[in-house]
């Protein structure tokens, strides 16, 4: 997945806490398939990695361990991009407390 398209996988997923709630608790095809129907073409491996990562980077924030711009580069985001830091105070937020 490249970083544009992930970008616009976070906005989405990310959009609002009931929605990152909701696909938070699916499975990886699940996601996947949702995905597809909003123009977005991932394979359930894919989402499962970023699942993974996610966690690991959740982890690294919560003990202090990760530095600003890695934080920035989980949601491929960018200083000039508010919605990348929007995303990553609630993607950082879920995944700790949903996970």
């Amino acid at each position: 997945m490249n970083a544009e398209t992930k970008q616009r996988f976070f906005e989405i997923v990310f959009k609002d806490e009931e929605t990152a709630k909701a696909y938070l608790s699916m499975k990886p095809e699940e996601v996947s398939s949702e995905m597809k129907k909003k123009g977005i073409d991932c394979t359930a491996d894919e989402i499962k990695s970023i699942g993974d990562n996610l966690i690991k980077k959740a982890e690294a924030v919560k003990n202090g361990e990760l530095s600003e711009d890695e934080l920035l580069d989980v949601a491929g985001g960018n200083r000039n991009t508010l919605i990348g830091g929007i995303a990553i105070g609630v993607m950082i937020g879920l995944v700790i407390y949903v996970w």
